[in-house]
């Protein structure tokens, strides 16, 4: 798998580190998307305060994202499914604490890089620290 991983990286113009040498750029939480149609934000908030979660993030304009700390994944899922409000996904993910913008073609290199990663039947989960404007991601996926 490490040589697969290495290839993958050279390929797409990247290097792979040592075990651990990126993992302080990663914070560990409890992630959960919702749809915006199952509630207001004012409505997802004081689910957030009764679940025992962390905050509600408004990260773009069709879905919520609630997270917690990952010891409280179970309860926060819990206190969901007994009010029948389901996830569109959830899970324990590595957020990045910063971001790196990139533009024009190194998108697109990154898509691809990634696609590979994931197209990969050993690699369990990908996570970056990338984003890109949305123009950039269209233009990305369109070159795919």
């Amino acid at each position: 798998t490490a040589a697969d991983v290495r290839h993958i990286f050279s390929k797409h113009g990247g290097s792979l580190g040592s075990p651990g040498s990126v993992a302080y750029n990663f914070e560990r939480i409890g992630q959960f998307l919702f749809a915006r149609e199952l509630g207001s934000e004012d409505d997802f908030m004081e689910h957030v305060l009764e679940s025992g979660a962390d905050d509600l993030l408004l990260e773009d304009e069709e879905s919520y994202e609630v997270i917690c700390q990952p010891e409280n994944f179970q309860s926060v899922q819990d206190y969901f499914i007994e009010r029948e409000i389901d996830a569109i996904e959830s899970g324990i993910v590595y957020r990045a604490k910063l971001k790196v913008n990139l533009e024009g073609d190194d998108v697109t290199k990154m898509i691809k890089m990634l696609t590979a990663l994931e197209d990969n039947d050993d690699v369990q989960e990908v996570f970056s620290s990338f984003e890109a404007s949305q123009s950039d991601m269209e233009i990305a996926m369109e070159k795919l």
